[in-house]
């Protein structure tokens, strides 16, 4: 055997024996780690969940615009490519210094580099609220209009982000007839929107009929549904991690330019769950699939024993809200979202091919697109 050909076997056996555990299967989790097995690392994703869920079109999907295959995927099919496994479990606990996970089944997961992409959690509701912020909470929704008649009812929405304007929105769009009040503790709504969403929503929310009240906590009062949708908290296994990994001001990981948490060598943090330095922009799923693929870069260079680091630069593509199946209201260049702003069915429209090119895997950019087919032609049918 010649030497060229030992080292050529010592080089792929070193390949083969690469390694990263990826906890949390969200989009920062999910695209970090499909982007390191098809680049031939052996990457294990953890993830508590059945599915992974297209987060922003979970307004489309509880207002049924939108089917489940369009909006979701089994992780199973999602990670049946080479070079990654899923387990579906809880993370209980992480071992920075160690690059491991200990799971609610007991087992403990350990990498050669570990990704940390837990994201948040939705706050504690009162108990006659539901929160809206995973599929679960989506179907929910789904389930009790369907299971409506038509008479009128009452419904309320707290919180007055990006998630409750839309919610209210698309529930008010959806069902007219119904009273829809949205409550915030602010003076304002949406207020890190792009300047011509915000005033888009407003326009929308009095267009559509909710109710808006600001500057004031919700009540409580009797309603027929109410989605909670403000705030949200770090999970436990983050919030448990050491002080010297974490922001002094936000409690979240805190990571470098490149993604490595502070005092962790090789371990990598992303997603809502971080705090990053250099961005000020606050997480949304736009910035998780960029901060995706300089981790996966990140990550391979670690594990091939690179000391090059590279930096993560958000670039903002726009900005996307939903006010019902045929309204949005769409910022392209949001620093000039007065001038470049596209609204109703044509940034409907726009919106939803954006989302179906981002989807994980061909599979679900088709099914994607093939739901939005199938409605333009049942639409020109009318």
């Amino acid at each position: 055997m010649t030497r060229t050909t030992l080292v050529l076997l010592a080089t792929l056996h070193a390949a083969s024996a690469l390694q990263a555990l990826v906890l949390g299967g969200g989009f920062a989790g999910l695209y970090t780690a499909l982007n390191l097995a098809n680049g031939g690392v052996k990457t294990t994703l953890v993830d508590a969940r059945e599915r992974f869920a297209f987060l922003p079109l979970l307004y489309d999907y509880a207002c049924g615009a939108a089917d489940a295959d369009e909006v979701s995927a089994p992780f199973e099919e999602l990670c049946r490519v080479p070079n990654l496994t899923f387990k579906r479990a809880s993370v209980e606990s992480i071992d920075f210094d160690a690059k491991s996970a200990t799971l609610d089944d007991g087992t403990r997961l350990e990498g050669e580099a570990l990704v940390v992409a837990l994201g948040r959690e939705a706050p504690e509701a009162p108990a006659t609220a539901r929160p809206f912020y995973r599929l679960e909470d989506a179907t929910f929704v789904r389930e009790t209009l369907n299971g409506w008649d038509a008479a009128s009812k009452d419904i309320v929405v707290v919180g007055g982000g990006y998630t409750g304007v839309e919610l209210a929105c698309n529930l008010k769009r959806k069902r007219p007839g119904d009273a829809v009040t949205l409550w915030d503790r602010g003076d304002a709504l949406v207020p890190n929107a792009a300047p011509g969403n915000r005033a888009a929503a407003a326009k929308a929310l009095e267009a559509a009929g909710v109710a808006v009240k600001l500057e004031a906590a919700y009540d409580g009062a009797d309603a027929d549904l109410v989605m909670w949708t403000a705030g949200s908290r770090l999970p436990s296994s983050i919030r448990g991690a050491p002080r010297r990994c974490r922001s002094r001001s936000t409690g979240a990981l805190a990571a470098d330019a490149g993604l490595r948490v502070r005092g962790a060598p090789d371990v990598f943090a992303l997603g809502d769950c971080a705090t990053v330095a250099g961005v000020s922009n606050l997480p949304s799923a736009q910035m998780a699939l960029q901060q995706s693929a300089c981790a996966a870069r990140n990550v391979r260079g670690a594990l091939a024993g690179s000391s090059t680091i590279a930096n993560f630069r958000f670039a903002e593509l726009g900005e996307a809200l939903t006010f019902g199946e045929e309204d949005a209201s769409f910022a392209l260049v949001p620093g000039l979202s007065d001038l470049l702003n596209v609204g109703g069915p044509t940034a409907a429209v726009a919106r939803r091919l954006l989302y179906a090119a981002r989807m994980p895997t061909p599979s679900q950019r088709v099914a994607a697109l093939s739901g939005l087919a199938s409605k333009a032609r049942a639409a020109s049918s009318v």
